[in-house]
C-alpha cells in the first residue's frame, strides 16, 4: 500500500512546490513593478 501511495504523494508535492515557486516569482515581479512605478512617480513629481 505504501508503495502505491508514494508516487501520488510525490506528484502532489511536486505540483504544490511548482505552484509555490510560481506564486513567489509572481509576487516578486509585482513587487519589482510597483517599485519601478513608484520611482517613475517620484521622478515625475520631482
Amino acid at each position: 500500500a505504501w508503495i502505491q501511495v508514494m508516487p501520488w504523494d510525490e506528484r502532489q508535492f511536486r505540483i504544490s512546490f511548482v505552484t509555490k515557486k510560481e506564486a513567489i516569482s509572481n509576487a516578486t515581479m509585482n513587487l519589482m513593478e510597483s517599485l519601478i512605478l513608484a520611482q517613475d512617480e517620484r521622478w515625475r513629481h520631482a
